[in-house]
């Protein structure tokens, strides 16, 4: 009958022996750890670089360029704040006739946003409702003021954008 050692004997030739991690059992386990070394490496650099965020909501995206239009009407004006309106806004303001694009950069709104609501989205339109005070100023005429106004926009080539044109005539 013949006796089984447990001692490690060297393959013959190789210079290793069965227990060593260069047996093909061993290489195969570090190289399933070093890949997974390498996939959670990669996963926390994917989430370091978009600090493990997504995409805003449409409703963030509404909200903010509702706020960031009013923020510019408020500072800066009519005309300012027209570069952040849809085409067909744009295309109103220009075909504006001088005296009434005069009255546009004249008048002054003040603006304070409490809250943005109600937020619906219909494919590239969206409709929102925006709690606050906005007081229009117009020269020669009483100030007008709203505590709830709804807003129109249109998403253009990825970016909501405010757009009263299409909404008026409705």
């Amino acid at each position: 009958m013949a006796q089984i050692s447990s001692t490690p004997v060297e393959a013959s030739g190789s210079g290793l022996s069965p227990t060593s991690p260069q047996t093909p059992m061993g290489t195969k386990l570090l190289l399933a750890v070093g890949v997974a070394i390498v996939v959670v490496a990669a996963v926390a650099a994917a989430f370091l670089a978009f600090g493990g965020k997504s995409e805003p909501s449409a409703d963030q995206q509404i909200e903010t360029a509702i706020r960031d239009f009013y923020s510019t009407l408020d500072k800066d004006g009519f005309v300012a704040a027209n570069a952040k309106t849809c085409a067909a806004d744009r295309a109103e303001l220009a075909a504006l006739s001088p005296q009434a694009r005069e009255q546009f950069q004249q008048a002054t709104l003040k603006v304070r946003i409490d809250k943005v609501r109600d937020v619906i989205v219909t494919g590239n339109d969206a409709k929102a409702t925006i709690d606050g005070t906005l007081t229009l100023t117009v020269p020669g005429e009483a100030p007008n003021t709203e505590n709830s106004t709804d807003e129109h926009l249109r998403n253009e080539d990825g970016v909501w954008k405010i757009c009263s044109a299409p909404a008026n005539k409705r």
